[in-house]
């Protein structure tokens, strides 16, 4: 009995050691999801600072307005202290991230020549202002370009962390339940082994009645042994309670850690909307155009790429990238922005070059959404029949996004109300449209647009403008 003991004694030991570790390795665990969670967090924060850096910036330059000078200079402190914070999260895990380092002179880079731009941008050339602005933008979209192969390099080194985390946490628990059930077994045999002698030493009291006295069983043993049954019992019952406890914690973390991430993702795409969507706006506010312009012309192209069979997600992008077709007009002077008579010749030409200013804004990033906003400002005055603008493309070789929002524009610009003209009434814009079909416009979206006139109407209400 004293060697069933002492197994007994050893099972519980390393029961509770096995429990131990298993403890500790899930608290390891939730130190790694939340070094993962705080990485991933500064790499947002970093997005978000450098969308609002660009947005204050823009800002600054279209109203020359000190607040969105103090603005940019905030985010530029919130980004260099969440940069900071992150070199130093990276080493103390151990990370090497040249990408992580090269943000540092990047973002002295910008603020040298944004500093550069605003101090001297009345005394250099229009030429000279515009190169250094592409060359201030083209070191924005190099920042982003870090940050996202940061993230994409900081992300398996977390989830390999995390698999070895959970792979081990597997071999604990195989461990630990294996010693348990030993013990339950061990326990069940010292049980079984006294019971046996019980009924033994009962047979010889029967028998032997003289020596009844010398053999009297002693149930001591029985009940020692009944007790430390019991106490494993219990111990068992807790382990597993608090495993239990311990993995709903965990799953609380992770889904909590989740849960914030979408959250931080959706106000990074939320912030890239009103980004774009004021840079359409400032193009358009310069040349008497309404904010509401910008919002029917994005409405109006998602119709329009719905009904001639883009996918829901190209006819959204296309909406999110089409008030930034004339972003171009920033550039152009207001003389002849918005001249109150007819333009000359020479004017005319200054005023096309809106198309191809616009796409050298957009042009340097190679995001799929910005591309496809520089697709859109170079393309949306060609014509179908080759006679538009700038580089007189003719039908399929201009590009669908520049064919559905040259649609978009001119219905728009027709059938709304302007300072300066009164809207057409609706059946003269309709009988415009059919009869520039094949010739200014795609033959199959002026059909489109006829055959869901009442979509474009219902819009055209929503987003109607106020004119004092």
């Amino acid at each position: 009995m004293n060697s069933v003991k002492i197994r007994l004694l050893i099972l519980v030991i390393i029961s509770l050691i096995s429990m131990a570790v298993l403890y500790i390795n899930q608290n390891l665990s939730l130190a790694d999801i939340a070094l993962y969670n705080t990485a991933n967090n500064k790499i947002l924060s970093l997005n978000i600072d450098i969308l609002q850096l660009r947005h204050a910036e823009k800002k600054y330059f279209v109203e020359r307005d000190q607040q969105y000078l103090n603005k940019h200079h905030g985010y530029l402190q919130s980004f260099d202290r969440t940069l900071n914070s992150l070199i130093e999260l990276a080493r103390e895990v151990g990370v090497r991230n040249p990408d992580l380092q090269g943000l540092v002179p990047l973002i002295r880079q910008y603020d040298q020549q944004f500093t550069r731009l605003i101090t001297h941008a009345e005394t250099i050339t229009k030429p000279e202002r515009v190169k250094q602005y592409y060359a201030l933008n083209a070191t924005a979209d190099r920042i982003e370009d870090n940050l996202n192969r940061i993230k994409k390099k900081l992300q398996p080194y977390f989830e390999l962390n995390l698999k070895q985390s959970r792979e081990s946490t597997s071999t604990i628990l195989i461990i630990t339940a294996s010693i348990l059930m030993l013990t339950i077994l061990f326990t069940y045999q010292a049980l079984t082994h006294s019971f046996t002698a019980f009924l033994g030493f009962f047979q010889q009291a029967k028998t032997q009645n003289d020596h009844l006295d010398k053999n009297k069983i002693v149930f001591s043993e029985f009940q020692t042994m009944a007790e430390m049954a019991n106490e494993m019992i219990d111990a068992r019952q807790a382990a597993e309670q608090a495993l239990k406890d311990l993995n709903e914690h965990l799953e609380e973390r992770v889904e909590e850690g989740v849960a914030e991430i979408k959250a931080l993702n959706e106000e990074i795409k939320a912030t890239q909307r009103d980004v774009v969507f004021t840079m359409g706006a400032i193009g358009e506010s310069r040349s008497r155009e309404t904010a509401n312009h910008v919002r029917r012309v994005a409405e109006y192209s998602r119709i329009l790429a719905l009904a001639f069979g883009m996918d829901s997600q190209a006819a959204e992008m296309l909406k999110e990238v089409s008030p930034m077709h004339d972003i171009g007009k920033i550039a152009i002077p207001d003389s002849i922005l918005n001249k109150a008579g007819a333009l000359t010749d020479k004017e005319q030409a200054i005023m096309r070059t809106h198309t191809t200013l616009g796409y050298e804004m957009l042009k340097g990033s190679q995001k799929p959404f910005f591309r496809a906003a520089a697709t859109v400002a170079y393309e949306h005055h060609e014509k179908w029949d080759g006679t538009g603008y700038p580089r007189g493309l003719k039908a399929e070789d201009i590009d669908i996004l520049g064919r559905i929002t040259a649609v978009a524009d001119v219905f728009d610009a027709l059938s709304s109300e302007r300072v300066y003209k009164k809207a057409w009434p609706d059946q003269q814009v309709l009988d415009y449209m059919k009869d520039q079909r094949g010739r200014h416009f795609d033959p199959q979206l002026v059909d489109l647009l006829l055959q869901n006139r009442e979509q474009f109407f219902a819009v055209r209400e929503q987003f109607k403008d106020v004119l004092h």
